[in-house]
């Protein structure tokens, strides 16, 4: 048995934890057990639930694969990965530790119970949560819940959610919080696709509803991931994640913006942002882009909104910043206009290739993409809309876009040439040299030596 002596309300479990200052953190004890070997349930095979999994497995460690998704299902049982940065190989080295499922009844023999499902908005402009899948997984999940067992949400959300639904659910269920059943929160810090951080060498934030309910948490992450790191309580764990992704989705917006005061000067808002981030301390580059997209950065501070005016507090920045992000795909689709107009084309009938759907370069999650949101504005508009995204998964389909390989391309077919998302794989000079007209969204040539390129 492993004595750590914590620091408190902050608390970090790296192989060289860091010293605290006991003026400013309370001290508290928590006992962790050394690395045993758990059954975990993973609820929501997606961008979060699978690489988790997989780490779980990787770790030497029985893991239960829950999804309502047939398909993937199907995928993962012939050991085939649908995210494109995780490789088959992934799978098929570690599946005599894996079993995939659509029935929630198998979580009963599981220690733990880790829940990752999606937590989007309404439909509409209302920036409403739905958490209407997470209900539905705690609900399925209280339903088969066994004595012993450590139930964690990953999902990102609003502040009180874990303890309004779960473990207010698991209280009517008869079950004692930190005696039968053990509960804990840790928000995923996914970035899909960075090649330097993964699940698990990024710090794992945790939380528990009671002292052991946290020891039970830590107990298991650190099974998998370099650094645990835990808070005081579930809420702060949930406000923590949305701190975080609220600071990027202003700092965006700002960019968004300086983006535009730049172009009033006629300055290049990239080489300026360049030239800034070589100040060694107090400036972290951000870049302008078409708009915000992901599961994430455009949902979250939303999130923390809704949660304030419940309270009855309005948060104007991020409304602000709402505004700003949002705007940018109009700006964009204003730019495709001008450019067409300056060569004697409306935008109606106009031919207009799309370079990259998803929401980030290098790979395939195109949801709240802006790409997309571009694309249809366009459409709406009567242009007749192609794209190439080499990282798009076979089963998917847009009505409004013709998806094609850049192989079957002929750039000179087209009126307009839009980069949307800047994957490292395409051929920037090829296409600067095969395109009549170019809209540069992400800063990718100067347009300087280009006549025919357009900012936007």
């Amino acid at each position: 048995m492993n004595d750590f002596e914590s620091k408190s309300i902050y608390q970090d479990w790296s192989e060289n934890s860091l010293d605290r200052d006991d003026r400013i953190f309370e001290k508290r004890r928590i006992s962790v057990g050394e690395k045993p070997s758990y059954k975990v349930g993973v609820v929501g095979l997606g961008y979060v639930g699978l690489p988790l999994l997989l780490l779980f497995a990787e770790k030497g460690l029985s893991v239960c694969g829950i999804d309502i998704d047939i398909n993937k299902i199907e995928q993962l049982e012939n050991g085939v990965s649908y995210i494109s940065y995780i490789p088959d190989s992934r799978i098929k080295k570690v599946q005599n530790k894996l079993f995939f499922s659509k029935d929630a009844t198998n979580l009963r023999s599981c220690d733990y119970i880790v829940l990752c499902v999606p937590t989007p908005l309404k439909d509409g402009n209302s920036h409403t949560p739905d958490i209407s899948l997470l209900k539905n997984a705690i609900d399925q999940v209280c339903d088969v819940a066994q004595k012993g067992q450590t139930i964690i949400i990953e999902c990102t959300t609003y502040p009180g959610t874990t303890r309004e639904l779960l473990v207010e659910e698991i209280n009517r269920k008869g079950f004692k919080i930190g005696e039968d059943i053990f509960i804990c929160y840790s928000p995923e810090r996914e970035d899909p696709g960075n090649p330097l951080y993964s699940t698990e060498n990024i710090p794992k934030l945790v939380a528990g509803a009671t002292n052991e309910c946290l020891k039970k948490g830590v107990e298991l992450y650190r099974n998998a991931v370099e650094r645990v790191v835990t808070v005081n309580s579930l809420e702060t764990a949930e406000f923590t994640k949305l701190v975080e992704n609220t600071q990027r989705y202003i700092n965006i917006a700002l960019i968004n913006e300086l983006k535009i005061a730049a172009e009033i000067f006629d300055v290049d808002i990239f080489e300026s942002v360049y030239a800034a981030a070589t100040k060694p301390f107090g400036f972290t580059a951000y870049y302008p882009g078409p708009g915000v997209g992901g599961h994430c950065i455009p949902i979250d501070p939303h999130y923390l909104n809704w949660a304030c005016k419940r309270k009855g507090v309005d948060l104007s920045m991020i409304n602000l910043a709402s505004d700003i992000n949002e705007s940018m795909s109009k700006r964009v689709v204003n730019t495709v206009g001008k450019a067409l107009q300056s060569i004697g084309k409306p935008i109606k009938n106009s031919k207009v290739l799309i370079l990259g759907l998803s929401y980030k370069k290098n790979i395939d999650d195109i949801r709240e993409s802006p790409s997309l949101t571009i694309a249809e504005q366009l459409s709406s508009m009567g242009a007749d809309i192609t794209a190439i995204e080499p990282y798009i998964r076979e089963n998917q389909t847009i009505d409004f876009i013709k998806i094609k390989d850049i192989e079957s391309i002929n750039f000179k077919e087209f009126d307009c040439c839009l980069i949307a998302t800047d994957h490292d794989c395409f051929d920037y000079q090829m296409i600067a040299n095969s395109c009549k007209l170019l809209i540069d969204t992400r800063g990718r040539y100067n347009k300087d030596n280009y006549e025919f390129i357009w900012r936007a």
